[in-house]
């Protein structure tokens, strides 16, 4: 049966669209008949906060929000046939409301239009959604409007490359190579459309944040009632824009700030046509964008020509992935508002059933993504849960956490970043024991205990600093107090963590430890900044493995020594980074010293001057040579016949004297040698990329570290975990997991899961050799 109500709003020539009460019938009409009909979208709002309409003339309360757009929509439709949820569904009856919401997916899908009504007028959301419309028209006609499809390929399609399905979806890498031109064409219109202040605005920053910020796009149902639509619009007030220039004016933004600030790394710097100030605003626009609206206008696209799995849908709408958190009254509604989205052989058995408590729909559902995903799905628990009675080790989808899972951003192109347990298989089974608690028995091997953790207070205060920056690394430049706290903050932390590390025994060298802080800082995962023209199609992610890129790695490490050593000033970070850049050219392995060369890069490393850094070089060599010929006296005077040893004197002596006036000659041809490298384009970009990526390390670092905690174990390893962990939890590897997980004892021979962790020394299966695999109850 596919019946369903439908209301008709009824508009005579009495009705006062201002005081008025909203008037309309009710009809039952059969999805298989096709009937016609709009249907809406938007925000139920305060349950308290309502107004009386009448329905087939008898009073009915309805939401203040509802009423409002009832009334808007009165005078701009002609057709007045809808389809409301909270009038032609009973919401009272369970199970009206269960095989109701299991056709929600059709009724959007066949209605004519889909109205998203995001409120009345306000903010100046006339100036956005204007903006907006013109650049959503530049970029279809520029065929940008499925672009993003290269950066949401969906990870669950294993079976098939990226390069494979890039060649069958139309208008994406191709368009991005087409329209390069044509969107810096566009650059002077970006640029110009407001004045505010005298400074060059790129858009009505201010009224598109305002826009952004609406409940709308803060609510779960609308996700699949916008993505399932054959036509659908966005409303404000009286003016309207379809979802299809509303996702094409996005693309053309994140394209050209992808584009700008790669041609512009250093952005800190002033340039021609954007201040700093600008750039950041700018940035602000676009980071609304992917916050609250990014869902919306990538995952229809996608759906449009694959379909996408549940956990991803799961991971794209919470935290707990690094997601956006989508809102909804009954947290059971985190699931089920997404099945309407999933193929049907994608639904893995999961049906709504309001019957159901959340805990037994987030049990159920658990079950079917261990099935499919296995261990995967652990890193998505976290020990803080709003549902209390659940498993630790089921995700509590319904909880709003301030940090994330450590493979909340290195799922999109399905590569392994870590293989803690090698190539091991998951091996569990879901149990329900005497007292009705659901018990996950899996194999694994307990490696180490915790022994110590970092003072969190530590943690939170440089996390605060950077709360406001998304983990993006723009800073805003005119908040120079800003930026010097951000400064002092990050050296302090580093600090700490340098001294925190003291104690990682299973390090022996000050570079071991130095290795295992900076990575652990990060969990050795980066950003990279790739302009999006010059992207890898089979690398849709930009989060990486450190050593993936190595210049990344050398840059990062840069940036900690150089926040070690105290707040930089922005001179100092100059000095800094050129070494950086110049000695990565000049001690490469096919550079002019060849791999002997790695034991003098050193020299380039801090904030001196590269003369002073060149004679510092010269001399080193000079007494490494003279040593050298010392040596070699000494062990002939040891070994050899007077006669042997006078011949080898004698050519020590002539060494000694070529070293003496080689010095200079040797000054002068490197001298000469680094100028020609500073000509070269690559270097100059080199040290902008080494002060642009560098600048991202703090931010990173502040993105990983929230809701985190650093610890060390017993054996001396570094790691990073839940802001949960304690002394006394134990480090555990799951077989088939690509992160070790802490868990913390429980009743008898039963664990709580606290999260999964990055341990250095342990991510790519050292202990794996000749493992203890145990049986682990986790409750």
């Amino acid at each position: 049966m596919r019946e369903i109500r439908l209301m008709r709003l009824v508009v005579g020539t009495d009705f006062d669209p201002e005081t008025g009460p909203i008037r309309f019938t009710l009809s039952k009409a059969s999805l298989n008949d096709s009937p016609t009909y709009r249907a809406l979208s938007y925000v139920w709002g305060n349950s308290q906060d309502t107004r009386t309409a009448k329905v087939d003339g008898k009073d009915l309360q309805i939401s203040s929000n509802l009423d409002s757009a009832l009334r808007h929509l009165c005078t701009q439709i002609s057709d007045y046939t809808l389809w409301v949820d909270a009038i032609c569904i009973n919401q009272k009856d369970n199970e009206e409301k269960t095989w109701q919401v299991g056709l929600m997916r059709d009724i959007y899908a066949q209605a004519e239009l889909v109205i998203a009504w995001l409120g009345p007028a306000a903010d100046d959301s006339e100036v956005a959604m204007d903006c907006l419309r013109k650049f959503g028209h530049e970029a279809t006609s520029m065929g940008l409007q499925d672009s993003l499809l290269f950066f949401e390929l969906n990870p669950e399609e294993q079976s098939e490359t990226q390069s494979a399905k890039l060649a069958r979806l139309p208008n994406s890498r191709q368009a991005d190579q087409q329209s390069f031109e044509q969107l810096m064409a566009l650059e002077n219109d970006i640029l110009s459309l407001t004045m505010t202040s005298g400074e060059k605005i790129p858009i009505p920053e201010v009224a598109i944040v305002a826009l952004l910020n609406r409940p709308w796009f803060q609510r779960a149902w609308v996700l699949q009632e916008i993505v399932v639509a054959e036509r659908a619009f966005f409303v404000c007030g009286e003016e309207w824009i379809s979802v299809d220039a509303f996702r094409a004016a996005y693309v053309l933004l994140f394209l050209y700030q992808e584009e700008f600030l790669h041609r512009e790394p250093r952005v800190f710097d002033t340039c021609v046509d954007m201040t700093p100030n600008v750039i950041y605003r700018f940035h602000n626009v676009v980071n609304k964008f992917m916050r609250y609206a990014h869902p919306f206008l990538t995952i229809r696209t996608i759906r449009h020509y694959r379909g996408v799995g549940l956990l991803f849908l799961l991971e794209r709408t919470s935290p707990l992935a690094n997601g956006h958190y989508l809102d909804c009254l009954d947290p059971r509604d985190r699931v089920y508002s997404l099945l309407g989205l999933l193929r049907e052989d994608q639904s893995l058995g999961i049906h709504p059933d309001y019957n159901k408590s959340c805990n037994s729909v987030y049990i159920e559902v658990a079950e079917a993504l261990l099935k499919v995903h296995g261990p995967l799905l652990l890193s998505m628990a976290q020990f803080r849960r709003v549902q209390q009675e659940l498993p630790t080790w089921v995700p509590d989808w319904s909880i709003k956490c301030k940090g994330n899972s450590l493979l909340g951003n290195l799922n999109n192109d399905g590569r392994p970043p870590f293989s803690a347990s090698k190539l091991t298989n998951f091996v569990y089974q879901v149990r329900c024991d005497q007292k009705g608690t659901t018990k996950l028995v899996v194999s694994g091997i307990q490696v180490d205990t915790i022994m110590e953790t970092m003072s969190e207070k530590i943690t939170e205060s440089f996390v605060n600093c950077f709360s406001s920056d998304q983990g993006h690394g723009i800073i805003n430049t005119k908040e120079t107090s800003n930026l010097d706290e951000k400064s002092r903050a990050t050296t302090q932390l580093l600090n700490s963590v340098y001294r925190f590390s003291e104690m990682a025994k299973a390090y022996p060298s000050a570079f071991g430890r130095e290795e295992a802080a900076w990575r652990t800082t990060v969990a050795d995962i980066l950003l990279v900044r790739t302009p999006i023209s010059e992207r890898v199609p089979d690398v849709a992610s930009n989060w990486i493995r450190a050593d993936e890129d190595p210049n990344q790695a050398n840059f990062t490490r840069a940036a900690y020594r150089m926040y070690l050593s105290g707040p930089p000033t922005s001179e100092q970070q100059v000095r800094y980074f050129n070494n950086v850049a110049v000695s990565q050219k000049l001690f490469a392995e096919d550079g002019p010293f060849g791999p002997a060369g790695k034991s003098f890069r050193s020299h380039f490393q801090n904030y001196r001057p590269l003369e002073e850094n060149l004679s510092n070089l010269v001399n080193e060599m000079a007494e490494t040579c003279s040593a050298l010929i010392h040596l070699v006296l000494h062990g002939a005077r040891w070994m050899c016949d007077d006669e042997t040893s006078a011949t080898i004197e004698s050519g020590a002596q002539t060494a000694r004297d070529l070293l003496q006036d080689g010095k200079e000659m040797l000054y002068w041809w490197l001298e000469t040698y680094i100028g020609t490298l500073e000509l070269e384009a690559d270097v100059l970009d080199m040290v902008g990329e080494a002060e642009s990526r560098s600048a991202l390390y703090a931010p990173q670092m502040a993105s990983r570290l929230n809701g985190k905690r650093i610890f060390v174990t017993s054996n001396g390893y570094l790691g990073l975990g839940s802001e949960y962990v304690e002394p006394g939890d134990v480090v555990v590897i799951i077989l088939g997991a690509k992160m070790p997980f802490v868990l913390r004892k429980a009743e008898g021979q039963t664990f709580m899961l606290i999260g999964e962790s990055y341990v250095h020394g342990i991510m790519d299966g050292e202990v794996m050799n000749d493992p203890k695999v145990l049986d682990i109850e986790i409750i």
